[in-house]
């Protein structure tokens, strides 16, 4: 029916387009000649695909919803993330719990036709910061090499650290050279965190200390990243 034909007895033939083809044979022997025609007995459906995300950008945890329109079809189909999560369901919903940007997979199977459609990059989830300045109670000045830690307040667990720079900054999202940067672009939008700081290895000069002087974890005040990042989330340090 596409121009081809073999003199196999129990051919194979692989259908290159969609489209509907009619099929014929002919059997010879010492009665003569008979032609057999199936009309439309192949049917090659032209799969086409397509999705979308909402959202498609935002901040860790980052929850997206994806849609598909299939035809009736379509028998099975397959999700594929970017980030290792597969799901078989049609329109389904995944989060995406680190930083990144997430190429999407979708395949979808129809009478033993299999399709793909694959989007780069298409999820971009980023990482909220949080910056400031450590300093002493006494001198008033920038403290260096500090451990700057967030913790959660609902798990408490730490989350991320990184270090004061020369001059008692810090931030969570820094140039690739730098050193002091330990959980680069590691801070999600949430409303429970806890900063506290750190003084150096061997180094007990001044008090371990939560942001706004706090020197217990349960005091601590909890900082929000669910609309912003949070600025000169500034600390000061009594000296031991």
């Amino acid at each position: 029916g596409d121009g081809t034909s073999t003199l196999s007895l129990n051919p194979k033939h692989t259908y290159f387009k969609p489209g509907t083809y009619t099929v014929s044979y002919s059997v010879a022997g010492p009665g003569g000649e008979d032609v057999i025609v199936k009309e439309n007995l192949i049917v090659i459906y032209d799969l086409q695909i397509d999705f979308s995300a909402t959202p498609t950008t935002g901040f860790f945890p980052l929850t997206s919803t994806f849609s598909t329109q299939l035809d009736d079809t379509i028998t099975h189909v397959l999700w594929n993330f970017g980030d290792g999560e597969t799901s078989p369901i049609v329109n389904p919903t995944h989060v995406y719990k680190t930083p990144g940007n997430y190429t999407v997979q979708l395949t979808a199977m129809a009478s033993g036709n299999i399709v793909t459609e694959v989007k780069s990059s298409y999820i971009k989830v980023n990482g909220r910061n949080i910056s400031g300045r450590v300093t002493g109670s006494d001198t008033g000045a920038g403290l260096a090499n500090y451990m700057v830690e967030v913790i959660s307040h609902q798990s408490g667990r730490q989350i991320a650290e990184t270090y004061t720079d020369s001059n008692g900054y810090y931030s969570f999202i820094c140039e690739a050279s730098s050193l002091s940067c330990v959980s680069n672009n590691q801070i999600p939008a949430a409303a429970d965190l806890i900063v506290a700081v750190w003084p150096p290895f061997q180094k007990m000069d001044y008090y371990r200390t939560y942001y706004q002087g706090q020197s217990l974890e349960e005091k601590a005040t909890l900082i929000s990243t669910l609309d912003s990042d949070q600025e000169n989330i500034d600390i000061i340090l009594e000296r031991a």
